[in-house]
């Protein structure tokens, strides 16, 4: 019987942040100047809990 190594959650998660990882390293400044345009239309609650989140991500990716 097939069992998911991930949750839904944990593959989102990890899908995500390969993906990021792999702009950034392809396209650099250009790649981050595109999502720092993106969060300049997220209000500020919403901005503060995703720097939440990445500070608890920082944390796992560095584990």
């Amino acid at each position: 019987m097939y069992r998911p190594a991930f949750t839904q959650a944990q593959h989102r998660e990890r899908l995500s942040r390969e993906l990021v990882r792999g702009l950034v390293s392809e396209f650099g400044d250009v790649a981050l100047a595109h999502f720092a345009a993106e969060l300049e239309g997220v209000d500020a609650g919403h901005r503060a809990a995703l720097r939440r989140i990445a500070a608890n991500e920082g944390g796992r990716a560095a584990r």
